[in-house]
């Protein structure tokens, strides 16, 4: 039952929150709402009419947002059931997981890997939650990832696009045929442009994305330049679909590295280290600029398998210093820049709950 007059929902229940907040509002006329939890959010939005939604950052659960909310009801109309938490607490998201067994995960690659890792680690198998579809983006990821993720869960990995700045997800999205992901683009027009002299390049050319706003009304967006390095094409995609499609996302165009003269981008590291089979989607990029030419070094952890072989690890192993030296060299040729390559000790590469962090600059 809606409330007689439109409501503020105050998502945040602590007593102070309530003494600033709700005697002006009632003032004024509105129905003020409060709940201690974000997780109470969903449940309130169906029983008043909400006008205004206000979360407190630091609320238990905050990750749902307005936007989510929104997103949440609207996915809900469809049949699906939708479980939303916020990234972190690697223990909950497993024991979520276990619980209700969906059929679908929506998460950075990075943390999804890490999901894997960790329940693996307690004796669990990832492959038995009966995942069948995985949703991942908000960060640049490569075919090698897929594979990864694909071979941890026993799904069919996704890759999907949006910033917050224009929508959060829902900009663009793989279909079955996973030939690039295909743009709304009756909701928003796409360009690519030099990241340099902003100059537009035609289809197939690789640069910055650049999209238009064409149905948003509250803040419209004009050619906003998102920073993100990909390539456009206009041709039918194989699922017969005719809209727009861009290639993966290669990095952002401030993440490329320039290193003794050479331009490169993290994903171009992930994706030669992932074809070789006994080293795991755990990587850093130290770059050391404190010398005259800057060092790159690159840190990789091996595979499990590899590590029960050799009876645990040691970076002089004989097999593991064939490893280095084979890799290494690989690198170097798709990269055309010599690299100290150093292969760790399994967890030495510190893991994500969010965000992956694959450079870290010294000197």
């Amino acid at each position: 039952m809606s409330a007689a007059a439109p409501s503020v929902l105050i998502a945040d229940g602590t007593p102070a929150s309530r003494m600033r907040l709700e005697p002006p509002l009632r003032r004024a006329g509105w129905n003020v709402v409060t709940v201690a939890s974000s997780f109470e959010v969903l449940r309130a939005v169906r029983d008043h009419d909400v006008g205004i939604l206000l979360i407190d950052p630091e609320l238990p659960g905050a990750g749902v947002c307005g936007i989510d909310v929104v997103r949440t009801l609207k996915t809900e109309r469809i049949g699906m059931t939708v479980v939303p938490v916020s990234s972190g607490n690697t223990a909950r998201h497993h024991l979520l997981l276990q619980d209700f067994r969906p059929d679908a995960i929506a998460a950075t690659p990075s943390f999804a890997l890490h999901l894997a890792e960790t329940l693996t680690e307690q004796g669990g198998q990832p492959r038995e939650l009966g995942l069948r579809l995985g949703l991942f983006g908000a960060e640049p990821w490569t075919e090698g990832v897929r594979v990864a993720l694909e071979r941890a869960f026993g799904l069919r990995a996704f890759d999907t696009y949006g910033l917050s700045e224009i929508i959060g997800p829902g900009v663009a999205g793989e279909c079955e045929a996973q030939a690039g992901l295909h743009i709304a683009d009756d909701h928003f027009l796409p360009e690519i442009v030099d990241p340099v002299s902003s100059v537009p390049l035609p289809p197939g050319r690789e640069g910055e994305l650049v999209l238009t706003t064409l149905t948003k009304r509250a803040m419209p967006l004009i050619r906003y330049r998102t920073g993100d390095i990909t390539a456009l094409t206009l041709e039918p995609c194989g699922c017969g679909r005719t809209s727009a499609r861009m290639a993966r996302i290669k990095g952002r165009s401030d993440d490329m590295l320039v290193v003794r003269g050479v331009n490169l981008y993290p994903s171009e590291v992930e994706s030669t280290l992932l074809a070789v089979e006994e080293l795991v989607p755990h990587y850093q990029l130290v770059v050391d600029r404190g010398t005259t030419l800057a060092r790159l070094e690159v840190q990789v952890e091996p595979a499990p398998e590899l590590v029960a072989r050799c009876g645990g690890f040691s970076a002089e192993h004989p097999e593991i210093v064939t490893l280095r030296q084979r890799a290494a060299e690989r690198l170097e040729r798709a990269i055309g820049l010599s690299v100290e390559l150093t292969i760790v000790a399994p967890r030495t590469i510190p893991r994500s709950e969010g965000k992956a962090v694959r450079v870290i600059e010294r000197g």
